[in-house]
C-alpha cells in the first residue's frame, strides 16, 4: 500500500492519458473526464425505466383498441435489444472509429437514442402502437451501444484499482444505473398516474402524456450527457493487455 501511495505521488495531474488522476493505485473516476461514464449508466436507468416500463400501461390506455396480447408483450419487444449485447461488443470490439474503443459507441449512442426520443415526443400523437413500439425498441437498442461500451470500459478501469478496493467502479456504476431505475418508478407513481395511464376516474386528475414525458426525458438526460461526453477523454489501452 505504502508502494502505491509514492507511485502516486507524481500523477495527480491531468497528464496521466485522460483516464483521470491516480488515487492510492486506482484512479479518479469523479474527475470530469471521467464523469461521463457514471453519467452514461444513470441515464440507462433513469430512460429504460421510463421507456421500458412504461409502454405496457400506455398501450392498454392510450391506444385501448389495441389486442390486450399485443399489449402483455409490447414490454418484451421494447427491451429486446438487451438480449442482444453480446452481439453489440463483438461489433464494438472489432471496429474503433477514430482509433478509439469506447468514447464513439457511448457518445454515437446517446446522440442517434435521444434522437429518437425527440422524435417520439413530436409524434407520439399520432403514431399507431405497433409504430410507437417500434420507435421505443430502436431508442433501447441504440441505448445498448453506449451501455455495452461502458460495462467494457469499467472492466479497464477496475483494473487500475487496488486489490482492496477493486470492484468498486463497477459497483458504483451498478448503483447509478439502478437508482435511477428506481426515481423512475417514483416519476411513474406520481407524473405518469393521470388519465394517460389509467381507466377513467382512476388515479390522479393530472399527469404528463406520452409527448410530455419524452420531451421531460430529452431534458433531463441530453445536458449532462453532452457536457461529460465533450469532457469524456478515453484512457489509452494498457500496453500489457
Amino acid at each position: 500500500e505504502q508502494g502505491d501511495e509514492e507511485d502516486d505521488g507524481g500523477g495527480g495531474g491531468g497528464g496521466d492519458g485522460g483516464g483521470g488522476r491516480r488515487d492510492r493505485g486506482g484512479i479518479d473516476i469523479w474527475r470530469r473526464e471521467n464523469i461521463a461514464l457514471y453519467c452514461s449508466y444513470a441515464a440507462v436507468g433513469l430512460c429504460d425505466g421510463l421507456v421500458g416500463g412504461t409502454v405496457k400501461s400506455f398501450c392498454y390506455y392510450s391506444w385501448p383498441d389495441e389486442d390486450n396480447n399485443v399489449c402483455a408483450v409490447s414490454g418484451s419487444v421494447v427491451r429486446l435489444g438487451w438480449s442482444v449485447k453480446i452481439f453489440i461488443a463483438y461489433l464494438c470490439e472489432a471496429h474503433r472509429p477514430f482509433g478509439l474503443r469506447r468514447k464513439p459507441y457511448i457518445a454515437g449512442g446517446w446522440a442517434s437514442g435521444v434522437g429518437v426520443l425527440v422524435l417520439i415526443a413530436l409524434l407520439a400523437d399520432r403514431l399507431s402502437f405497433p409504430a410507437y413500439v417500434a420507435l421505443a425498441g430502436l431508442f433501447e437498442f441504440l441505448m445498448m451501444f453506449a451501455e455495452v461500451s461502458a460495462d467494457g470500459y469499467t472492466v479497464e478501469l477496475s483494473r487500475l484499482e487496488p486489490p482492496s478496493r477493486r470492484g468498486r467502479i463497477l459497483a458504483d456504476g451498478q448503483i447509478c444505473r439502478f437508482g435511477m431505475n428506481i426515481v423512475a418508478g417514483a416519476l411513474q407513481c406520481t407524473l405518469l398516474n393521470g388519465p394517460s395511464t389509467n381507466p377513467e376516474g382512476r388515479g390522479f386528475g393530472w399527469g404528463l402524456t406520452i409527448s410530455q414525458m419524452y420531451w421531460m426525458l430529452v431534458a433531463v438526460v441530453a445536458p449532462p450527457l453532452a457536457a461529460s461526453l465533450y469532457l469524456f477523454r478515453e484512457r489509452p489501452p494498457d500496453p500489457k493487455g
